[in-house]
């Protein structure tokens, strides 16, 4: 067997190609039909798969328009989620956090404490997350505000 040849073989059933992830591809980097191995199918066997491939990333194809003059159709709804954040992190401003002049997260951040105090917030949600009051959105808007807040504290730091 030379060197462009392989033993792989491709599964040619869904069930098989949803538990080997090693078969996704971003469709943009392997072109199937410009791989310089050699594979031990028959072509109709090829086809199917290339099919197959095909029908998976298709949906995620041509989200983002190339003249920039229409919506992004997103997959995942992350524009509803983007906005659930937002509102989220909008009302933490009007509770007792943020009475004061300052809120405690500003001390602790000029205190030098703010990564480590985010770092330690996320880690302390996600640990909770599942565990009290079941799966509880609010603990995964929390990690995501902390995380939020980190990008703040890391582009002040590296004055991005």
């Amino acid at each position: 067997m030379s060197e462009k040849e392989s033993t792989r073989s491709f599964p040619h059933d869904k069930k098989s190609l949803m538990k080997d992830s090693s078969y996704f591809y971003y469709p943009e980097i392997i072109n199937f039909k410009d791989m310089d191995i050699k594979m031990q199918s028959s072509e109709e066997d090829e086809q199917q798969f290339q099919s197959y491939f095909d029908t998976l990333t298709m949906p995620h194809k041509n989200k983002i328009p190339a003249d920039g003059t229409s919506e992004i159709k997103y997959t995942f709804d992350e524009n509803k989620y983007l906005q659930e954040i937002t509102s989220y992190i909008n009302k933490t401003y009007s509770q007792h956090y943020s009475q004061g002049k300052y809120q405690a997260t500003d001390t602790i951040i000029d205190a030098g404490w703010g990564e480590g105090f985010c770092l330690g917030n996320i880690i302390k949600y996600c640990k909770r997350y599942g565990k009290k009051d079941g799966n509880n959105k609010a603990d995964l808007l929390k990690i995501i505000h902390y995380a939020i807040i980190q990008f703040y504290i890391h582009d002040t730091a590296n004055k991005e």
